[in-house]
């Protein structure tokens, strides 16, 4: 079975929804969903979870999925993502992940950019270090930014399980996420009550002097989920065939399902 790890509930049932949409099943069969919390600390505990319950199915692929931001590149707002370099980030400078490379879905999701991706255990402002740095080997790739899937690659990769990136960009260098959800973001990361309550306190502030981008934030969340929801109502089934070919060599596979990413990108 394939299982998809979501940050959010809302990240988490636009997928759901999608799955579905597409008539691949959401449970211990085929796919199954998985809300593994904001950063790479909750990704990181809430996957080992999972993956250490004998009680449940073993994956063959895990995917990440949800939203990412672009650092560096021209990568379009609403453009799907995937990679097959991950990055960590010290605050001075990249390491590539040093286990398995993960598995780059552009063959199932046609018009997806390949990215490097890195993750960070915070929301990447306008001001950052990172948006300045040169990406090792990047051959000119661009850089995406999410929280959660160098944790998740690594869960997967010590237990011999395929890992794939699918996320949706949701802000650019010239498309930028409010300031107002940096404390937010950095909330729900934490680990600790106190700086949870201190960083959501900011954040609520902070929002109070930024209507607009509160109220742009409403409208383009919206779009977000029902972007999602659109590319995985395709994506599961694609996913799905590929891994009952592979787990069934002997048998004569059906052609595989591929997603136009234009059509999905331009759904909402």
């Amino acid at each position: 079975m394939i299982l998809v790890c979501t940050a959010t509930q809302t990240e988490h049932d636009a997928v759901v929804a999608g799955i579905h949409d597409s008539g691949a099943s959401d449970g211990a069969r085929d796919i199954g969903v998985l809300i593994v919390g904001v950063g790479p600390a909750h990704a990181a505990k809430s996957l080992h979870a999972r993956l250490v319950d004998t009680t449940r199915p073993t994956p063959s692929r895990i995917v990440s999925t949800g939203f990412a931001g672009i650092v560096t590149g021209n990568v379009p707002f609403g453009a799907w993502i995937t990679t097959e370099k991950l990055f960590d980030w010290d605050g001075a400078s990249l390491t590539p992940l040093s286990c398995k490379p993960p598995r780059p879905l552009d063959a199932l999701l046609i018009g997806t950019v390949h990215c490097d991706v890195v993750s960070t255990d915070h929301l990447v402002e306008r001001g950052s270090k990172l948006r300045q740095v040169a990406v090792p080997g990047g051959e000119g790739r661009s850089l995406a930014v999410d929280m959660e899937s160098v944790a998740l690659a690594r869960e997967a990769a010590a237990r011999g399980i395929d890992f794939s990136v699918a996320r949706l960009v949701s802000d650019t260098p010239r498309h930028p996420l409010p300031e107002f959800l940096a404390p937010f973001t950095a909330a729900m990361s934490s680990e600790g009550g106190f700086d949870r309550l201190t960083q959501a306190a900011r954040g609520l502030r902070t929002a109070f002097g930024d209507p607009r981008g509160v109220a742009r934030l409403l409208m383009e969340g919206k779009s977000w989920t029902r972007r999602l929801r659109a590319g995985w109502s395709t994506l599961a089934d694609a996913l799905t065939a590929e891994a009952h070919a592979e787990a069934n060599p002997h048998v004569r596979a059906r052609s595989l399902p591929v997603v136009q990413a234009s059509s999905v990108n331009a759904a909402g």
